[in-house]
C-alpha cells in the first residue's frame, strides 16, 4: 500500500531584496510545523516550512516518500501552487547540479536514477512520457476571444445566474498565465480573461432594468458574485 495520500504543504520565502528595500515586515508567526498565523488569524496545513527550510529538508519531507511510492508502482504527483514570485519555480527547479539548492524536480530524478543503478544488472528499465488529457486543449494560435469564449463566457452567465464562478490560471513562470488572464488592457483584440469577465458583466448590467440595484463583490481566484437585489 502506498505510503502517501494527498497532503497539502505550505512552504514560505524570505523577504527578497526589493521588499527589504522597501522596508516591508515579514509577517507570518509559526505555531508548529502545521500553522501559520497571518495579521491574527491561523491557517492550518499538513506542514508548513519556514523561509529557512532547506531545499534537501524540503524534498525529504514533501517528495521523498512520493517517489518511494511510484518505484513501488503507484501513482505520484507533487505540483507547486502559488502567485507570481512566490518561491514556485526555486523549489521545484532550483539551481541545475548545485546539490544544495536544487529544486524538488532534479532530486526526484536523481533518486530515480540511483534506484536503477542499485538494481540488479539483469534488470531492463523502460522510462516513457504518456499523452495527457484534458477537457479541452488549446494551441498557440487560439485568440484571446476564442480561449474567453470557450472557457470563461458560459461561467460568467452562470455567476449572473445566481451561481458562484472560479477560474483560475496554473502553470511555470513565463508559461503565459499573464497574457491569458490580463492580456493587454482596452486593446480588444489583446485583453485577457479577467477584463472580458468585468465587460460582459457591466454589460449586463446596463442592459437591465434600471429599477434594480447590482452589488458585485471581487473575491480570491477570480470568484465573482454578482446579486441583484431590489431598491
Amino acid at each position: 500500500m502506498a505510503e502517501c495520500t494527498i497532503k497539502v504543504m505550505c512552504r514560505f520565502r524570505p523577504l527578497n531584496k526589493s521588499e527589504v528595500a522597501r522596508g516591508d515586515s515579514y509577517i507570518p508567526k509559526f505555531q508548529g510545523d502545521d500553522c501559520v498565523t497571518i495579521t491574527g488569524k491561523p491557517y492550518y496545513f499538513d506542514r508548513v516550512f519556514q523561509s529557512n527550510t532547506t531545499q534537501e529538508q524540503f524534498y525529504n519531507a514533501v517528495a521523498q516518500k512520493i517517489v518511494k511510492d511510484v518505484l513501488d508502482g503507484y501513482n505520484g504527483t507533487i505540483f507547486a501552487y502559488g502567485q507570481t514570485s512566490s518561491g514556485k519555480t526555486h523549489t521545484m527547479e532550483g539551481v541545475l547540479h548545485d546539490p544544495d539548492m536544487m529544486g524538488v524536480i532534479p532530486r526526484i530524478v536523481q533518486d530515480i536514477f540511483n534506484y536503477i543503478y542499485s538494481m540488479d544488472e539483469n534488470l531492463e528499465f523502460h522510462i516513457k512520457g504518456k499523452p495527457y488529457y484534458f477537457d479541452r486543449v488549446f494551441q498557440s494560435n487560439t485568440t484571446q476571444e476564442q480561449f474567453y469564449n470557450a472557457v470563461a463566457q458560459k461561467i460568467v452567465k452562470d455567476v449572473l445566474d445566481g451561481y458562484n464562478g472560479t477560474i483560475f490560471a496554473y502553470g511555470q513562470t513565463s508559461s503565459g498565465k499573464t497574457h491569458t488572464m490580463e492580456g493587454v488592457l482596452h486593446d480588444p483584440d489583446m485583453m485577457g480573461v479577467i477584463p472580458r469577465i468585468v465587460q460582459d458583466i457591466f454589460n449586463y448590467i446596463y442592459s437591465m432594468d434600471e429599477n434594480l440595484e447590482f452589488h458585485i463583490k471581487v473575491r480570491p481566484l477570480l470568484e465573482l458574485q454578482l446579486k441583484p437585489l431590489r431598491r
